[in-house]
């Protein structure tokens, strides 16, 4: 719920909400400073970088992040928040943690991207070696089987990809995008996107845009969606055929397991692999403008993206 004091500057701020991208303020109203001055937090947050990789024959391990490094409480809950997302990732194996949390400083961004990276690194390391010392040892018994002479498979590295980035941020709003990607052996990897948004009134993350049931009433704007999707990748479809090609049950499409997220040109919905189609369709995405989407907003998520 955003705070009264806060709600009644949102509700004056300018109808379409202003973009801060690459470090450039770009036609920030006077009530949107208001908003973030309220907040304790810069118009601009300040961002902190960091990385951690390595690669050799067995392994292609990248961490990479951004995220606020500012002194005030929003930077610090996002931080914190953000600290949770790397620690699940890089932290946990078949829902088992592998490695301790984070302790220190959540402004020391480089100490914590080595801290998970470190560990991280270190059982894919391990796991690629015995990945590849059973790969050499099946390719020596075959060659002796066959009476040839042994040469040294070609194994595919495993890898592992963590990467937080800064997508968007406006006076009322910033949203961090995370993405994943590992190879453990098998046909191909697997990978997920997801987009955080935080509300810089209070630094927490928000996922209340849409409206309980809303989904029913969206289909006409869900296919329109996904068949710009599909059309862009050269792939135009009618209302029947998108169904068909979808993997859901019955004839509603479900909103995304991810919560949406906004962007310049508005309310960005975004599916993971094999969430609704089959992998060969990659990540359906899509953007329903403000002035389409708002009859199904919350009163939250209209005052928070200044509607």
């Amino acid at each position: 719920m955003v705070p009264a004091s806060v709600a009644l500057l949102i509700s004056c701020a300018q109808p379409k909400a202003d973009v801060v991208k690459d470090n450039v303020v770009a036609g920030i109203g006077t009530d949107s400073v208001q908003v973030a001055q309220a907040a304790g937090a810069p118009l601009l947050l300040p961002i902190a970088d960091g990385e951690y990789k390595k690669k050799d024959k067995y392994c292609d391990f990248s961490v990479e992040a951004e995220w606020p490094s500012g002194s005030d409480a929003v930077s610090s809950a996002i931080r914190k928040d953000l600290l949770a997302v790397m620690d699940k990732a890089l932290a946990y194996s078949g829902g088992k943690r592998t490695a301790q949390a984070y302790k220190g400083e959540t402004a020391s961004l480089e100490k914590a991207v080595k801290h998970y990276g470190a560990g991280a690194y270190s059982l894919l390391l391990a796991d690629s070696k015995e990945n590849h010392k059973m790969r050499v040892e099946t390719e020596q018994e075959v060659a002796a089987e066959n009476g040839e002479t042994f040469k040294e498979p070609d194994v595919m590295p495993l890898a592992i990809d963590f990467e937080i980035d800064k997508e968007d941020e406006t006076a009322l709003w910033c949203v961090f995008e995370v993405q994943y990607y590992s190879f453990t052996g098998g046909a191909h990897g697997l990978g997920y996107s997801s987009s955080f948004t935080y509300d810089k009134a209070t630094g927490k993350r928000f996922t209340a845009f849409l409206k309980p049931g809303a989904a029913k009433s969206m289909q006409p704007l869900l296919r329109k969606g996904l068949k710009q999707y599909f059309s862009e990748k050269g792939e135009k479809v009618s209302d029947g055929e998108l169904m068909s090609y979808l993997q859901i049950e019955g004839n509603e499409i479900p909103l995304p397991a991810a919560s949406p997220y906004p962007t310049s040109k508005g309310l960005e919905f975004h599916y993971g692999s094999y969430e609704i189609a089959p992998y060969a369709a990659g990540q359906p995405e899509f953007t329903i403008p403000f002035d389409r989407v708002k009859p199904y907003l919350t009163a939250e998520a209209v005052a928070l993206l200044g509607l």
